[in-house]
């Protein structure tokens, strides 16, 4: 299984936009599943790392998938959970996704925004006030 109809048009959007428009308009589900598959792919891919930045990685998804849980509907959360199980069993099937193609470009791509960055967009997201979300943008 390739990633590149998994990963679509909204993690290009969601790594390329600015923050405070992201911020005022994002699906939370849509954040909170985008930042997830880029903490799967570091889970598989550098389980080892410590940094500052997957420290900020895992908060910022546990915070995301708190609000989530709160706005999203179960099977909706239900069904970009599974999206998460495909993307596992990909990689664990396809190694050489940890070192190219659209996962691994976008958890560059997050990661080279840095931390402080990451810390505020998360932040953003979680003070606008939101209706119930009913899917996610995988």
């Amino acid at each position: 299984m390739h990633l590149i109809p998994i990963l679509g048009i909204a993690a290009l959007t969601f790594l390329a936009s600015s923050s405070l428009s992201f911020a005022q308009t994002a699906n939370t589900a849509c954040a909170w599943s985008l930042l997830k598959l880029v903490q799967t792919f570091e889970d598989l891919c550098h389980p080892a790392d410590g940094s500052e930045y997957r420290k900020t990685l895992d908060e910022a998804v546990v915070a995301l998938e708190s609000r989530t849980r709160e706005l999203a509907t179960v099977p909706d959360f239900d069904k970009a959970l599974v999206s998460m199980k495909s993307v596992r069993e990909s990689i664990r099937s396809d190694p050489a996704q940890c070192r190219q193609g659209p996962l691994h470009d976008m958890a560059r791509r997050s990661k080279a925004r840095g931390v402080a960055l990451l810390h505020k967009e998360v932040a953003e997201i979680l003070a606008v006030p939101r209706e119930r979300q009913v899917n996610d943008c995988l």
